[in-house]
């Protein structure tokens, strides 16, 4: 997707494809734009609306409790990033033992 900056058009910046008629149109009906629409709108209502952030996260709770085995299989399916994260993570457990090392002072 490109940059633009249409004087008026879509907020995404990707295209400049608002209806005239509907002057107050923030995004166009492109896939991408009502994708990203969509994603703000949740955004937003996550963070100002605490029943529907609780209805979320059960309804999270309750796909992860019927699919149980999904990152497992994913696990199984993408070895290359499973051993890039332990990897990644390995080095963040160092530094922050060393950090934490670091503010005790040496043992005696």
């Amino acid at each position: 997707m490109s940059e633009g900056t249409p004087a008026t058009g879509c907020l995404l910046f990707v295209c400049a494809a608002t209806r005239a008629q509907v002057p107050q149109q923030q995004f166009c009906g492109k896939a991408a734009c009502q994708r990203e629409r969509r994603r703000r709108w949740q955004q937003r209502k996550r963070q100002s609306d605490e029943d529907y952030r609780a209805n979320q996260a059960q309804a999270q709770r309750s796909w992860a409790g019927g699919h149980r085995d999904y990152w497992r299989d994913w696990r199984a399916a993408h070895p290359d990033y499973t051993e890039r994260n332990r990897q990644e993570q390995r080095r963040r457990d160092r530094r922050r033992h060393a950090s934490r090392l670091g503010s005790e002072g040496p043992a005696t």
